[in-house]
């Protein structure tokens, strides 16, 4: 029995060694479990950030894109606009010289008739001053270097290109992950000149031809011209050889707006002159005044943009103002006497930015690729390492390059037109080729190529 009492105390305690053995070796792996579960989510975590920063820099270019199609649109409607003020001033100087002949050639029967000539030619003064004055701002506002409308987009147009590059997608990918963790940084990777090379000014010949194309489209038919009309009359004809006759006469208006060939004015003509519907067969011999069918002038008016240059500037006059050769040398004469110094800011048409060349040629999908790399240093991760139990933390050694949880992903601002509203698939169904006169830049989340990862590991190592 005694025997028996000691061999039992002998074995006393052994199976608390091996419960602590048990305990420790547990501990360990809890450890590494923990590690490991937090190591996952940190990574997690971090590689949503990094996709958060690669959608938003894709946003971001793909809004800055849209803005270089909104604004190339706004300064088309501005050389509309141009176009439509020095029409506007071409009719009213017309207006007035009309009101002023037609006073002349009349037949005046009573004074009451004399003081409604009058008035009407006051009317038409005041109406004139008024729309030079209002013009030649409106011209001022929208053309003057530097400061007017279209110069403040083209500068936007290229501070908005700058902030979508490399550099300014990094600002803003950093700013992103860092809004939802202040430990995280993050930055764009290099994309070896590609987004430089997808647009350009526009400053060539044919892509100059080619926008002011597209501004002459948009130009409404009175501005374009040839804002004719013919009206029959019957007056007296010094010309016929039967004077005392009345002889069928008619008054041919005619106008229109146009570009000059150097892009750098626009000039608009508004003429009306008496014709004559003799053959030439009655018309006398000696009379100076007869000079072919245009018996006289009855109205005239232009107006130019930019610097006042001689008649001889090239600009595509329509054939149909020079029916009236009388009335469109008067008005020339008159465009130096009345060209109002605010016309003069005016400095040509706008030089935007489109796609380049190549670019517009090709039948491919067009995007704008960009990788995103986010990282997180070693100190600031919230897991453990066993190495530094002094520390009061386990952590696990040898997993981390550069002793940083690192996290790429990639994005792609593309163009597409968007479905339908309704629902309809036509429009869905349509296929538009990119453009930088139409807002149809959108972003979406990519794969990383070969070559994003490549460089990214480079960095990481």
């Amino acid at each position: 029995m005694a025997s028996y009492c000691d061999q039992r105390r002998a074995q006393h305690g052994q199976v608390l060694w091996l419960a602590l053995v048990l305990l420790v070796t547990g501990s360990v792996g809890l450890a590494f479990l923990v590690t490991s579960g937090s190591l996952i989510a940190e990574k997690k975590r971090l590689v949503n950030a990094a996709d958060s920063a690669a959608y938003g820099a894709a946003i971001w270019r793909a809004r800055a894109m849209n803005f270089q199609a909104y604004s190339n649109r706004a300064i088309i409607a501005q050389e509309v606009a141009v176009a439509q003020a020095i029409t506007l001033t071409s009719w009213a100087r017309y207006f007035d010289t009309l009101s002023e002949e037609s006073g002349r050639l009349a037949v005046v029967p009573d004074a009451l008739s004399w003081v409604g000539q009058a008035q009407q030619q006051r009317a038409a003064r005041a109406a004139l001053e008024a729309t030079e004055r209002a013009a030649a701002l409106d011209v001022w506002l929208r053309s003057a270097p530097q400061t007017g409308y279209k110069s403040l987009l083209i500068a936007n147009q290229e501070l908005l290109q700058h902030s979508a590059g490399v550099f300014g997608l990094g600002a803003v990918a950093n700013e992103i992950v860092r809004a939802a963790d202040n430990r995280v940084f993050a930055f764009a990777l290099p994309d070896q000149g590609l987004f430089d090379s997808i647009s350009e000014r526009q400053a060539g010949e044919s892509d100059r031809r080619r926008f002011a194309d597209l501004v002459l489209s948009s130009l409404d038919p009175f501005v374009t011209g040839d804002r004719g009309l013919n009206l029959g009359i019957g007056i007296p004809d010094p010309c016929a050889n039967s004077a005392t006759a009345a002889t069928e006469h008619v008054l041919r208006k005619r106008g229109g707006t146009r570009l000059a060939q150097d892009y750098q004015s626009w000039r608009s003509f508004d003429l009306a002159s008496i014709h004559s519907l003799l053959s030439q067969d009655e018309l006398g011999v000696n009379q100076e005044l007869c000079t072919g069918s245009e018996r006289r002038a009855m109205g005239w008016g232009a107006t130019q943009t930019g610097v006042l240059a001689d008649a001889d500037r090239p600009v595509e006059i329509s054939a149909q103002t020079l029916q009236n050769p009388t009335a469109r040398r008067r008005a020339v004469n008159d465009l130096e006497s009345r060209h109002a110094p605010m016309l003069s800011a005016y400095d040509g048409l706008a030089i935007v930015r489109e796609l380049s060349a190549s670019l517009r040629q090709s039948t491919t999908p067009i995007d704008a690729p960009l990788a995103v790399l986010a990282r997180k240093d070693e100190g600031r991760l919230q897991s453990s390492r066993i190495s530094a139990l002094w520390q009061g933390r386990l952590r696990v050694d040898g997993e981390l390059p550069d002793e940083r949880l690192w996290a790429l992903s990639a994005a792609s601002s593309y163009f597409r037109r968007p479905p339908a509203i309704d629902g309809s698939t036509e429009s869905g169904e349509h296929i538009e080729m990119a453009s930088l006169f139409n807002p149809y830049w959108q972003a979406r989340l990519v794969a990383p190529t070969r070559a994003q990862r490549e460089l990214a590991h480079g960095y990481a190592n």
